[in-house]
């Protein structure tokens, strides 16, 4: 049975299929990229936020001057002492790069090697523990530094293998001394990582008894602002206490930015889509 209502729009389907294809299409698109752009915004905001997460590690809070400057390392001392502080870890950050041409940046992380719990705090071993040949070697030595394996391997890089890296003070070269698994702070760098003794990282990086960070691991049972205000009261001034939860709330902010931004233009692609719709659907009535 045929309905003579339905017989207009089959012939003008047969007639321009190729225009329909291209409406369907345009919508299509515009469709696809309102979606898109939705799941990259939550995509790259989980990513953000577990970076921040695997850098800071079990460490709850961490004193730093802002702007990577430089302070005592007996401030870690000092918050060691305040009640509820499980552990105060003494950190040296930094970034170097490789002369090998390729100019990799890498990420400079120096905490003291021979504190087993500060090198748990950040995750950077496997269950079998940091495979360093000559333990007594690597502390004697200021050159020494660790590789992750992910990093090692597909430059064929070794114990022994001497890495020249572009620092704060000239270029120095450094020999590995151990290969680390790629996990914690060394999967968040995609493997740019050095992992250096405290001293050595001083020595190299800052001066020596200079930091320019400590991780606070709070004790259990004990609230995170009453330790906050109990380190913030001891700490000399300058000093600052942040969490990396308040890193969180300023990325979610600053991630709103740039959501909002990006769901404006996914509207107006769509829009666009719309109106060539729009378009086509007039210029078929006026034929009519």
């Amino acid at each position: 049975m045929r309905f003579p209502s339905l017989r207009l729009p089959f012939r003008l389907l047969r007639g321009h299929t190729g225009r329909l294809v291209l409406t369907l299409i345009a919508l299509a698109w515009g469709v696809a990229l309102v979606c898109a752009i939705d799941v990259v915004n939550r995509a790259v905001l989980s990513s953000f936020v577990e970076v921040i997460d695997t850098m800071a590690g079990r460490a709850a809070l961490e004193i730093a001057a802002g702007e990577g400057a430089l302070f005592p390392e007996d401030v870690a001392t000092r918050a060691a002492a305040v009640a509820g502080v499980e552990l105060a870890v003494p950190v040296v950050s930094a970034a170097a790069f490789t002369t090998d041409g390729s100019g990799e940046l890498m990420t400079v992380h120096g905490v003291d090697i021979t504190n087993d719990a500060a090198v748990r705090v950040y995750d950077v071993r496997d269950e079998g523990g940091i495979q360093i040949d000559d333990p007594l070697v690597f502390l004697s030595q200021p050159d020494s530094i660790l590789l992750p394996r992910t990093f090692a391997a597909p430059r064929g890089f070794d114990v022994g293998t001497r890495l020249e890296l572009e620092t704060p003070t000239g270029r120095r070269q450094f020999t590995v001394r151990g290969l680390i698994e790629p996990e914690g702070i060394g999967r968040v760098h995609g493997g740019n990582l050095v992992v250096m003794d405290l001293f050595a990282a001083e020595k190299a990086f800052t001066r020596p008894g200079l930091i320019n960070r400590v991780d606070i691991v709070v004790a259990r049972d004990w609230e995170l602002g009453v330790v906050r205000d109990a380190l913030a009261s001891v700490l000399p001034e300058g000093l600052q206490v942040t969490a990396p939860a308040q890193r969180k709330v300023d990325l979610h902010r600053i991630m709103r930015s740039v959501q909002v931004m990006l769901q404006g233009v996914s509207l107006l692609v769509l829009l666009a889509a719309f109106l060539i719709v729009f378009n086509r659907l007039s210029a078929v009535f006026e034929a009519r």
